[in-house]
């Protein structure tokens, strides 16, 4: 049977691998532009293709991800190998990427481009199938050493000296009223089943991450707006 969701994916006894991507947004003041990587894991050493992107083979560890739902955000850290010094050469033309937005993308391979593939087909492939991406910002620089640099993340709300929980950390469910300012929704109508319907009347959202997918189209650049936190760890 093929499995068309990562919701669906995630639940059978032997799941596809889960990849990891990194994208970190260069700061305009030292000339802009993106650098997409993976770590490399899943014995994929590589250029893998991601929703038509390219991302490069990197030596990187990523850890401290996870969000505890009691309130206290984490500070992931980012380790990148610096063979050569060449990181260190970047980061002394770029002010050591300080500011500087890292999004984490995860999705199973599975769902992977067909480019990917030696017969390039992959009749799973599917940009829209993955985990909620994780969107950070390099705080400061932990540690410099020929062999490794290190990097520690925070929220946007640390960043803002915001201190949570200013609402409750709840993993599926979206604390924004629906179609009001923070929803941002203002597409057609939904029913309590997440199919299109033409009754106004019957508009409904269940306040889940799906309810907010099944709406991407609708969103401005179908970019959704879903107000709970897909890693917490609990809810």
């Amino acid at each position: 049977m093929t499995v068309k969701t990562i919701e669906q994916q995630i639940q059978l006894l032997a799941p596809d691998s889960i990849f990891e991507f990194f994208i970190i947004d260069l700061p305009q003041r030292t000339g802009g532009g993106r650098f997409y990587f993976h770590a490399g894991t899943n014995e994929v050493n590589k250029p893998v293709i991601w929703q038509g992107k390219t991302y490069q083979p990197m030596p990187v560890q990523a850890t401290g991800f996870d969000i505890s739902g009691e309130g206290k955000l984490p500070r992931p850290k980012l380790k990148v190998a610096n063979f050569g010094g060449v990181i260190s050469a970047e980061l002394q033309a770029k002010d050591d990427l300080l500011g500087c937005q890292v999004t984490r993308k995860r999705t199973m391979q599975c769902f992977l481009d067909a480019e990917n593939f030696p017969s390039k087909t992959n009749e799973e492939a599917d940009p829209n199938q993955h985990f909620a991406d994780d969107v950070w910002f390099i705080d400061q620089k932990t540690l410099e050493t020929p062999e490794v640099v290190e990097f520690e993340l925070a929220s946007v709300f640390d960043l803002m000296g915001v201190h949570l929980p200013n609402r409750q950390v709840m993993r599926n469910s979206c604390q924004w009223t629906y179609r009001s300012p923070e929803c941002g929704y203002t597409g057609r109508a939904f029913d309590k089943d997440d199919k299109p319907t033409d009754i106004a009347s019957a508009d409904f959202c269940s306040k889940r991450l799906e309810s907010c997918r099944a709406r991407r189209n609708y969103f401005a650049d179908g970019i959704i707006a879903f107000g709970g936190f897909p890693g917490a760890t609990r809810a």
